[in-house]
């Protein structure tokens, strides 16, 4: 039973349709062994590990539903049809012939007045699936080519995400000539690039209309951002393309800072379907696509009543649909995107465990996590052979594959999926709160490490260091969802999980260096500036290294002559061991030049200089300085705590 395929699948039924499921008959649903199961099942579990709550959940929205019909092989129908009443096609009010609602020309005459009005101050189109938002970035683009406009550019995740858009502009343009990529009409076209293509292959004043933006990885949507001052985007608040609500709490801020205003349309009236339609309310329950609706507003917390942490019961949370809801909503909002397959998950996956933070009754901070490792030798030499990588065993695999380290596929660890707190409650410590929680049951049941893996961020790297999280790896590839490379941490629980994370650590330092100049090289400069700074060990110059280092800080020796006593120099005053450059341009510096061995015109590019000289100018003042700490004997560090020279 793949919830994925069910939410998209109700999504292309027009008014006047029918879903029909092919199911089991209710009796036997705790029992069905359904093929779907494998996919959140890790190795060494049965399927008497999966307990039913998925389909327990489901049973209760088709019961708790109108709308829906059950017809068993005995001929037996139970439940019942609404009273349905024709609703008009059109808004009979509406001047526009080219749009069916009225939210649909708003939306048409925000696009339009991006286009043309003042500049960075986009249009930005929210609803749920089927109100006609992208046949409204369509007819905007056919509008204005009309009205002169030569060159507009279209994307999305994938090219044919923008089908619909394209459609609804080749309706309005009979005479213009459509190929794959390219909609052409007299001398003016709508383009499709993908996002990343986007910056290097537009003018600053061309328009740019981006279709379901929360499918496209975080960081590409800022790039596009940054570079276009005419944009449009549309995104779906609900639906089993990802939930645009965590979207928008970490795309805002970039808007904010980026952009003048915003013009935000929120079409509410369906086009495919009529309003209240029963099988949207159904598929809206049983998939959970509006958990945690409710905004904060409507459910403000005391503090003063008081926070406690708890373990919850999984078999509770689905007989208390109220605090499913609060437990759902609140990992949706907290995170970029979420699928509908991320509840059963949630709720079926074995060896997962869900943590709360409850305040009068209300759940207001969540933690998912899922035991790992405990192979078997035998199993845990394959894996550090490359042979074998057991579904389910991120931590454990990674490390004995990445690092190398014997040991790793044998310890058990704990590692937190997700973490979530409402909004208006952060940096109050109950993320810490989980977090020492979940550490102390793991500790008490014998597991050997606390672990995490992440899409890497400057914010999220300091919340894991502050609960004593170490990196121990930096994936060499951007994931496909996120766009950033993950990142592994993690802290020991035992002796010997003290000890693995100790050596994974210090693999990493080792390694890191030269992975900067090649697999990582485009990497961002201030996440690798930040995870210099956590504690990783460098090895200390010696009296030559600091000589020729010195010599270049003045002047007298080229770069291309001291490019290998730089490596060294630059690592060690970054790794928190002496007196850092005292503004972060001149560490960046370091990072985009002697470290990722970056060409000048990019490292000018992006540090803000003219070119090679202003970045020479500014590599000799940072080294400098280092070179001036390195005569004392002890000096305090500029990123964190005092250490010793050695010279």
């Amino acid at each position: 039973f793949d919830v994925d395929a069910l939410g998209a699948v109700s999504g292309t039924i027009r008014g006047g349709g029918q879903l029909c499921l092919l199911m089991p008959s209710f009796a036997h649903w705790s029992t069905y062994a359904d093929p779907v199961r494998t996919r959140f099942t890790a190795f060494g579990y049965s399927e008497t590990d999966i307990k039913p709550r998925w389909f327990s959940h489901l049973q209760r929205s088709i019961a708790e539903s109108t709308g829906v019909l059950m017809l068993d092989q005995t001929g037996v129908v139970r439940g019942r049809l609404p009273r349905l009443q024709r609703e008009p096609e059109t808004d009979t009010e509406l001047n526009d012939a080219d749009c069916v609602t009225s939210d649909q020309v708003d939306a048409v005459e925000a696009v339009i007045r991006a286009a043309t009005g003042q500049r960075r101050k986009p249009a930005i189109l929210i609803s749920d699936r089927g109100r006609g938002k992208s046949a409204a970035l369509g007819i905007a683009a056919a509008r204005l080519l009309r009205q002169g406009r030569g060159r507009i550019v279209v994307t999305g995740p994938q090219r044919e995400t923008v089908t619909t858009l394209l459609d609804h502009a080749a309706r309005l343009l009979p005479e213009a000539r459509r190929s794959k990529n390219r909609l052409r009409w007299c001398n003016s076209s709508i383009e499709f690039l993908a996002p990343d293509r986007i910056s290097d292959r537009t003018a600053d004043d061309t328009m740019v209309m981006i279709d379901e933006a929360a499918a496209i990885p975080l960081p590409l949507l800022t790039a596009v951002v940054k570079n276009s001052s005419r944009l449009a985007l549309a995104t779906t608040v609900h639906g089993y393309e990802g939930t645009g609500r965590g979207f928008e709490l970490r795309f805002g801020p970039l808007l904010s800072s980026q952009m003048r205003g915003e013009r935000r349309v929120t079409l509410i009236t369906p086009v495919r379907w009529a309003a209240g339609d029963p099988l949207e309310r159904f598929i809206f329950r049983a998939l959970m696509l509006d958990a945690g609706a409710t905004t904060s507003a409507d459910r403000p917390i005391d503090p003063t009543h008081g926070f406690h942490t708890e373990r919850l019961d999984r078999h509770a949370l689905v007989q208390n649909r109220n605090r499913l809801d609060q437990l759902f909503g609140l990992l949706v909002a907290s995170h970029y995107r979420t699928r509908p397959s991320d509840l059963r998950y949630l709720l079926d996956a074995p060896g997962v465990s869900v943590y709360g933070v409850c305040c009068q009754s209300a759940i207001v901070g969540a933690a998912l996590v899922v035991r790992e490792g405990g192979l078997a030798a035998d199993l845990a030499r394959d894996v550090i052979r490359g042979r074998r990588r057991p579904r389910g065993h991120l931590l454990p695999v990674s490390i004995g594959t990445h690092l190398g380290i014997e040991t790793a596929p044998q310890l058990t660890y704990q590692r937190i999926v997700r973490i979530a707190v409402r909004p208006e409650l952060r940096r109050q410590g109950l993320g810490s709160r989980l977090i020492n929680c979940i550490a102390k049951d793991a500790h008490q049941t014998g597991h050997d490490c606390l672990g995490v893996s992440f899409a890497a961020d400057l914010e999220l790297v300091d919340f894991w260091s502050k609960a004593a999280m170490q990196p121990i790896r930096l994936g060499v590839t951007q994931g496909k969802s996120s766009g950033a490379n993950a990142l592994l941490m993690l802290t020991g629980l035992t002796t010997a999980g003290e000890y693995l994370t100790r050596r994974a650590a210090h693999l990493f330092s080792r390694r890191l260096p030269d992975q900067l100049a090649d697999p990582l090289r485009k990497a961002d400069p201030s996440l690798v500036l930040c995870l210099l700074n956590k504690g990783l060990k460098a090895k200390s110059p010696d009296p030559d290294e600091l000589l020729t280092a010195s010599a270049f800080a003045a002047g007298q020796r080229g770069y291309a002559e001291c490019v290998a006593e730089l490596v060294t120099v630059s690592y060690h005053l970054l790794t928190d061991q002496l007196a850092g450059p005292q503004d972060k341009t001149g560490a960046l510096c370091l990072v985009l030049k002697v470290l990722q061995k970056r060409s000048w015109a990019d490292c000018a590019a992006v540090l803000g200089l003219a070119g090679r000289n202003d970045v020479t100018a500014l590599l000799q003042r940072t080294i400098s300085t280092y070179c001036e700490a390195a005569k004392t004997p002890t000096t305090t560090c500029a990123y964190g705590s005092p250490g010793s020279v050695r010279t």
